[in-house]
């Protein structure tokens, strides 16, 4: 799993320090703002959390600080270019930040350049781009052989493809270990599980936590899976199930309207149902015990209620969300559904509590999720003894 980073930064007014950071590049996320906080959005993984004085306060013990009159922190962000450098600050001082306001010129050459500008409140920001041949031999170069290995180093298996199948011309992409937290229900499942039910070969390409830069030119948002098809790719897990439920009447009825009722469902599942629940898992997973996530939750679970009240009703004592034959919406149904296994909410519909059990007890669920989980299990970080060597 890769790591996020939230900055939390005290505001003395939050629509002012809103609008400033939406003109330098970050986006507003809604579902983690309100009156008293913005979550400003800058990549995947780091995001600046603004939050007005009295709800900073509650957070600490100590005075806030007027950044403004003195330096607690520098914030440093990486930039793709020179040119990302200049845009990021001009775009601040545009914005009516201070700029440049560092002693030291980083713009006369050198392996780094780098500007610097402070926000409406006085925190600091530094946006640096980093010659890449310089970043690669590092500030202090070392030889490899020599370096010391950390106490604990962890070792895992290599990347590269596990065969299912190796001579089959179907390949998806899966990552090669998760956390406990999310074995089981990583995306490559519903992947896993449609060519199961339609059966079909497939290959695996597994992936580490940081994936080749040519990955991004299949997969933009850099997660798994990625199907390959001969020359054909596609990103997205609910793009991918259709692609494959199109292979097979076991996944896609024939007729028309059949077809389109089914692929209906897999829609409802990512777009109605999933946002919703998947907020609630962030709350349980990553932000437990934080008081803004406390005061959030019970709304989000009573929003995930009704979702689940909604699709108990339309289920009612039918097999299945279209009756009695299995396809394509009830799979991605089913793994979203299971997002919820860390809770008893999906226990409160008993019907829909059964309509997972039936998905889980598919055989060809089995499978697929036995293969996920024996590339984890094969891959799992094992702890060297203390002063072994690298």
């Amino acid at each position: 799993m890769f790591r996020m980073i939230f900055v939390n930064l005290p505001v003395a007014d939050l629509d002012r320090s809103k609008a400033f950071y939406e003109a330098i590049g970050f986006h507003n996320e809604p579902k983690f703002s309100n009156e008293a906080a913005a979550m400003m959005v800058l990549s995947d993984t780091i995001s600046v959390m603004l939050l007005t004085h009295p709800f900073y306060a509650t957070f600490t013990r100590k005075p806030i600080a007027d950044a403004n009159n003195s330096s607690q922190v520098m914030l440093c962000i990486s930039c793709e270019s020179p040119a990302e450098v200049d845009r990021i600050t001009d775009a601040a001082g545009a914005a009516g930040g201070k700029v440049d306001v560092s002693q030291v010129d980083q713009t006369k050459g050198g392996p780094m350049y780098g500007r610097d500008f402070e926000d409406p409140d006085g925190h600091q920001w530094s946006p640096m781009w980093m010659d890449p041949q310089f970043a690669e031999q590092g500030a202090h170069p070392v030889e490899e052989t020599t370096q010391a290995t950390r106490p604990e180093t962890i070792v895992c298996n290599q990347e590269g493809t596990m065969p299912i199948n190796p001579n089959a011309s179907i390949e998806i992409t899966a990552f090669a270990w998760v956390p406990e937290f999310a074995q089981g229900v990583v995306r490559d499942l519903r992947a896993r599980w449609a060519l199961e039910e339609a059966g079909l070969d497939y290959r695996v390409q597994l992936l580490g936590q940081t994936r080749p830069a040519e990955y991004l030119q299949e997969q933009p948002f850099d997660q798994v899976p990625v199907l390959r098809d001969g020359t054909l790719q596609i990103f997205e897990s609910g793009a991918i199930v259709q692609y494959i439920g199109e292979k097979s009447e076991a996944l896609l009825p024939s007729d028309a309207e059949s077809k389109y009722r089914a692929i209906q469902w897999t829609y409802a599942a990512l777009n109605s149902c999933e946002p919703a629940i998947l907020n609630l898992l962030l709350i349980d997973i990553f932000f437990t015990g934080q008081e803004w996530a406390k005061l959030r939750r019970p709304g989000a679970e009573d929003f995930v209620k009704l979702k689940l009240k909604r699709l108990s009703d339309w289920l009612g004592d039918k097999q299945w969300l279209e009756g009695d034959r299995f396809a394509i919406g009830d799979l991605v149904m089913i793994t979203v559904l299971r997002f919820l296994r860390h809770t008893d909410l999906v226990a409160g519909f008993p019907n829909l509590d059964a309509y997972v059990k039936r998905g889980e007890a598919r055989p060809s669920f089995q499978q697929a999720l036995s293969d996920q989980l024996a590339a984890f299990a094969a891959n799992e970080p094992q702890l060297e003894p203390e002063g072994a060597a690298a």
